[in-house]
């Protein structure tokens, strides 16, 4: 699987309402550098303690498991679908492909006015596990040849609960060039399919702190994912714009109370590289201006984004919600996607201030 960042569309009528509430065997990638995209973060050591596994290990081949050529055509169904739900603005579209969570991260990528990410992916990859049980998952990359800077990838966890279900994203990060991608040969990324689960989950919780430490003060000294910061990948832009969000916050100001928080892990997935696995990161905060200052949400909407009606404020609030893909193995790991943003952002409108009492 290979490594890069995201983006999506302007229709009119976007953005649509959000979600309320919240909710790997891979291709040998993970030694290529994605450019200035890379997120390999050196030195993120992850602990080689085995966690128990998030789906039975001991299966036969009779399972649930879907073949590769079924779990290929179910995530190109699962991705065409979404953005037919996403290219009219619809959630209800995008609800029967994706689960709650994953709409509210579609939500917040596109309420940005981006252009739509490709309709049919140039390959797929996919690994699963044997199961036999409801529900079933399976990790998937979906590749596309042009995108913006170059090419795209998307890192999902799709799930199937039942034998008359439709197979839906659980998870999606998507990850933009420029990247070198490994040549496809095979539909699948099959190899061990009993994960070591290196201390994933652990990780998960450092990233939701770092983005925390970046918001809340302007750095995450000690933080691994630090070294991020000010970087091309979607999780170093991201850093960086948290740390201006503060510096700004600071000149004017606002006072800012956040939290961040690992709102869900899915299945650890082994692949020939490490193991793999994805989690939705939240977060809630409130803005608040100073004495005698407001906030401002300009005609163009870029203080707040298209959610938050121009005017002027004494608060905002604000939801977020993030799906996060990593990978990781003894000798460290990294991010392989990140997509979401704001996907419910309300204000409370600043009052006039009386006029000056004559004497």
């Amino acid at each position: 699987m290979g490594q890069h960042a995201p983006s999506a569309p302007g229709a009119a009528g976007w953005p649509p309402p959000a979600v309320k509430g919240s909710r790997p065997k891979r291709k040998g990638l993970w030694a290529v550098a994605l450019g200035t995209a890379a997120l390999l973060i050196a030195g993120l050591a992850f602990g080689a303690a085995h966690l128990a596994q998030s789906r039975p290990s001991s299966q036969e081949a009779t399972g649930l498991q879907p073949n590769p050529a079924a779990a290929t055509h179910a995530a190109s169904v699962a991705w065409s679908g979404l953005m037919t739900g996403i290219a009219v603005a619809d959630p209800t579209i995008m609800s029967e492909y994706a689960d709650r969570g994953v709409v509210n991260v579609v939500v917040a990528k596109f309420s940005c006015g981006c252009p739509a990410w490709p309709s049919q992916p140039r390959s797929v990859e996919t690994t699963a596990p044997v199961e036999h049980s409801y529900p079933t998952t399976f990790f998937a990359e979906l590749d596309f040849a042009n995108y913006e800077n170059g090419p795209l990838s998307a890192y999902a966890e799709l799930e199937h609960k039942g034998p008359t279900a439709r197979w839906k994203f659980a998870y999606l990060s998507v990850a933009t060039g420029p990247v070198y991608l490994h040549p496809t040969t095979t539909a699948s990324m099959e190899d061990d399919p009993v994960p070591v689960a290196y201390n994933l989950r652990q990780n998960f919780r450092l990233f939701a702190q770092y983005l925390q430490e970046v918001r809340t003060a302007g750095a995450a000294v000690g933080n691994p994912w630090n070294v991020l910061t000010g970087g091309n990948s979607e999780a170093g832009v991201l850093g960086s714009q948290l740390v201006q969000a503060h510096a700004a916050d600071v000149a004017a100001g606002v006072t800012v109370q956040v939290t961040y928080r690992v709102a869900r892990v899915g299945t650890v997935f082994a692949t020939p590289q490490g193991d793999a696995a994805c989690a939705e990161i939240d977060s809630f905060g409130v803005e608040t201006a100073g004495p005698g200052s407001r906030l401002f949400q300009p005609s163009d909407r870029s203080a707040y984004g298209s959610l938050l009606p121009p005017g002027t404020y004494s608060s905002v609030t604000i939801e977020t919600a993030r799906d996060v893909c990593l990978q990781g193995s003894a000798n460290g790991g990294g991010a392989m996607g990140l997509v979401g943003g704001m996907y419910h952002v309300t204000g409370t409108a600043r009052q006039p201030l009386a006029p000056p009492t004559l004497s």
